[in-house]
């Protein structure tokens, strides 16, 4: 039987295998899977944001649960989540949170209170102004001096983002990280980290952008064009944007494929990063030492 305080937490930089080897431990120990993805929540956004669809016995959790037009928060994902994993212990199972957004996974494991930080419409004006005058490398340095462990986590080729990140930090006067009163862990948790070299992890990448451009991540693209703007923080991510290019004939799609796969890439270093200063991260390279480390850890 699952201790009801136990959650195991799968985590990597993007292409590193993170769900094939969710699924691997979700066999081995009666699992079911959480997306800790913040762009995977939402519907329609499936190719580019590379959606597991599970194979036939292993649940997931948190994927598809809201349109791109609407906001979906840290806070809002440590609620969801929360419940889900309420529900899968209720299951007797193990949940596995599987993901590569550590502002999530942070909030989740470390029982952040995070503050509601409504929009300031002003603010966000100016900074837009910024942004067209200056350009996003402006905005990044800016939010860089405010607040560097929040730079750190975010997409920097994501303008909304950036621009909200900004607004949060500016209006809490102190980390927006830091700002959140960590309130005490209520799970027993075990993180496994993805070890992978970066020669290895850019070919990934590139491997994985061309076959999402033959799956259709140019369909895709046109059709949650008609629908969204691109200005929403679900359609800003990598992906869309390079492809929206492409469609307007700015750039080949030889040039399209290289952007994505660059700014996937860049985004992946910026994971890693980060989650290098989290000592409580066990790191592996092998399937065998993550069922050796997942086995000992459920014993206790």
């Amino acid at each position: 039987m699952i201790n009801q305080k136990k959650v195991l937490v799968i985590l990597g930089p993007t292409a590193s295998g993170k769900s094939d080897l969710a699924i691997k431990l979700a066999r081995k120990f009666q699992g079911e899977l959480i997306s800790a993805d913040s762009r995977q929540v939402y519907r329609g956004m499936d190719v580019a944001t590379a959606k597991l669809v599970p194979p036939r016995g292993i649940k997931q959790q948190l994927v598809s649960i809201v349109d791109p037009d609407k906001p979906y928060s840290v806070q809002r994902f440590k609620e969801d989540a929360a419940k889900a994993i309420a529900l899968i212990h209720k299951r007797k199972k193990l949940p596995i949170v599987v993901g590569g957004t550590a502002l999530f996974i942070d909030a989740l494991v470390e029982n952040w209170d995070v503050p509601q930080i409504p929009p300031d419409k002003k603010l966000r004006t100016k900074l837009e102004r910024e942004l067209e005058k200056h350009g996003l490398s402006h905005l990044v340095e800016k939010l860089e001096r405010l607040d560097p462990l929040v730079s750190a986590r975010v997409d920097a080729k994501n303008a909304r983002r950036v621009i909200r990140a900004i607004e949060v930090a500016s209006a809490i006067g102190n980390s927006s990280i830091t700002g959140r009163t960590k309130k005490g862990m209520h799970y027993d948790v075990l993180k496994l980290g993805i070890q992978m070299d970066r020669t290895i992890l850019r070919e990934r990448i590139d491997k994985r952008v061309r076959q999402m451009m033959t799956h259709g991540l140019i369909e895709e693209t046109r059709r949650l064009r008609r629908r969204y703007d691109l200005s929403l923080p679900s359609m800003s991510g990598i992906g869309y944007p390079e492809v929206a290019l492409y469609l307007d004939k700015k750039i080949s799609k030889e040039e399209c494929i290289e952007k994505i796969v660059t700014h996937t890439y860049q985004y992946a270093k910026r994971q890693m990063t980060w989650w290098k200063r989290d000592k409580s991260i066990f790191w592996t390279d092998s399937a065998e030492e993550a069922k050796k480390l997942t086995k000992d850890w459920l014993r206790l």
